[in-house]
């Protein structure tokens, strides 16, 4: 989960965000405490007194509790939620109002930030009203100069959040008329820029206001934007309708912008998957086995899954991908599925309206291969029945790709069987993309920079799972020594399931990969700590089919880089 109580009790109490890292204090229920929820501050009774007070006391062991800036406690609001934009279930005792934020309004010495936690905008207020406040602790985000580089191509990269800004911002377009555009926008030879999320914009938002301006001028021009409007937009929808923009005026920001009216935009694209927060989430299956069954180890380098609980889906903070939740108890066609689909997206479910299929990776995500019968995380709470869900990767013969969580196996379903459907939202990668903007292909290795995973590229002799794991244990090939057996869910990440010519593993990443007398690609995972987990390199199928005794199959090395 992102989020964990520690020091738990309700006078001495911290939520700890293991995305961003920082910690938060706990807000008390009680009336007699300093802490009690429902009391309001000034700016100066909160940001001094209230701090200070915290500080002295060592609340939870800690003397450097601060007043959270304006990104850090923006990291706290899915702006596809309203009332409340916060996890309630973890954050049970805050309250749907505006809470105090930075370091002062820079404009005004006499006013200083709010963030509205029924709806997630900023705005300003005067320094005498009373406002709620919640206290931080953590590292704070680098200034500018330790954060951005000029890439001398008309892009500017955040090297520590890993993403990538248009430098220039250029004459006003529309929401919808930038989305058009993107289709076939190409800069400094990329063609995967897309507008930024209200969040994404507010990390090149100076609060400090230096220079008399909410701009990085350092970094970032403006010189054909002319005030007074001069309102980003964003690729925040409010309701399916409104855009989520920041005026760089006077630094407010909010739902306020029709999809039809011009307004000041900067694309950006993710630098690689290591500086977003898209990251294959853990298979659930730590253990490490003997032929035998007989465990011999365990996996040290497997993230947690990460995600919210909302009242109408489960978003994913490792991918960015939200789940429909509590699917209806029915089945459908292909053609039906897309039709509830399309159903969701008219009803705004959830605040959303991209609802849409989820790919064969997208549904996989959501499998523990520590289980069966539902082999599913936790977090879904049963509501993921042992059966077949439908993917929105097409085959051949009238088939589409389907994800059975009795096990967890990907197989084509005929596209006129009734299978259930579990529609996704968001993400931040398109994992059957092959553009060759993804792959950075070596002699010896390949990066995918969408995954932050390195294939070894050359082919290993034929192996059983025990052996492979034995010899990849500490072993320096193509100048790394820790390779490791790939997780299903990275092992899928090379097989193209769109592909109609029956060649799901590209030849020109592994051009040696057909050679092979054998046909089975192994995974780490095992079932019944007696099989191995792997995929069919000529059927695309995956199962727990390798004999952990004597098959001898293929291995495709995997490292993190």
């Amino acid at each position: 989960m992102r989020y964990h109580e520690i020091k738990g009790n309700d006078e001495v109490s911290i939520i700890h965000d293991e995305t961003t890292g920082l910690d938060w204090e706990s807000k008390s229920s009680s009336e007699e405490s300093g802490r009690f929820y429902r009391k309001k501050f000034n700016w100066e009774e909160f940001s001094v007194d209230y701090i200070n007070e915290l500080n002295n006391e060592k609340y939870g062991g800690y003397d450097d509790w601060r007043v959270p800036t304006k990104y850090e406690l923006r990291t706290l609001v899915n702006y596809n939620a309203v009332h409340p934009v916060f996890s309630a279930s973890v954050f049970k005792n805050l309250m749907q109002d505006d809470y105090w934020c930075g370091n002062g309004y820079g404009m005004r010495e006499d006013c200083a930030w709010v963030l509205n936690f029924g709806l997630g905008a900023t705005t300003a207020a005067h320094k005498t009203t009373k406002n709620y406040g919640i206290a931080v602790r953590g590292k704070k985000l680098p200034g500018a100069k330790e954060r951005f580089v000029d890439n001398g191509d008309g892009t500017v990269t955040d090297k520590v959040l890993g993403l990538m800004w248009q430098k220039e911002s250029p004459e006003r377009k529309s929401y919808n008329d930038v989305m058009e555009m993107l289709k076939d926008f190409e800069l400094a030879g990329y063609r995967d820029w897309r507008l930024p999320t209200i969040s994404e914009l507010g990390t090149i938002f100076n609060e400090d206001y230096e220079g008399k301006s909410w701009y990085y001028e350092e970094f970032f021009k403006h010189e054909n934007l002319k005030p007074p409007i001069l309102q980003h937009i964003t690729s925040n929808l409010f309701k399916g309708t409104y855009v989520w923009v920041t005026n760089f005026n006077f630094g407010y920001d909010g739902y306020y912008a029709e999809k039809f009216i011009p307004l000041c935009y900067r694309l950006v694209r993710s630098v690689n998957a290591q500086g977003t927060n898209f990251h294959i989430p853990f298979s659930g299956q730590d253990k490490i086995f003997s032929a035998e069954g007989k465990v011999v180890g365990e996996r040290k380098d497997c993230g947690c899954v990460s995600a919210l609980d909302f009242d109408n889906y489960v978003l994913s903070d490792n991918t960015g991908i939200a789940y429909e939740k509590n699917c209806k108890n029915e089945t459908y066609t292909f053609s039906e599925a897309k039709e509830h689909i399309k159903r969701l997206n008219e009803q705004n479910y959830g605040g959303r309206s991209d609802w849409r299929l989820p790919t064969v990776d997208e549904l996989r995500f959501c499998v523990d291969y520590s289980k069966k019968n539902s082999a599913a995380f936790d977090i879904f709470n049963g509501s993921i029945k042992p059966e077949f869900y439908w993917t929105s990767d097409e085959t051949v013969a009238n088939r589409s790709w389907a994800v059975y969580f009795g096990y967890g196996c990907a197989v084509p379903v005929e596209k006129e069987q009734l299978c259930r459907c579990m529609a996704v939202s968001g993400g931040v990668c398109d994992l059957a993309d092959r553009s060759p903007r993804r792959y950075e292909i070596s002699e010896k290795v390949v990066k995918d920079l969408y995954t932050g995973l390195m294939w070894l590229r050359e082919e290993l002799p034929l192996m059983t799972a025990v052996e492979a794991e034995e010899y990849l244990n500490g072993k320096d090939i193509a100048g790394f020594s820790d390779w490791r057996m790939p997780e299903m869910k990275e092992l899928s990440t090379l097989f193209n399931r769109r592909s109609l010519n029956k060649e799901y593993m590209d030849k020109e990443i592994f051009p040696h990969i057909y050679d092979y007398p054998a046909i089975f690609v192994l995974a780490h995972e095992t079932f019944n700590a007696m099989f191995n987990w792997g995929i069919n390199r000529n059927l695309c199928y995956d199962g727990y089919y390798a004999d952990r005794l004597n098959g001898k199959y293929i291995i495709k090395p995997v490292r993190n880089f």
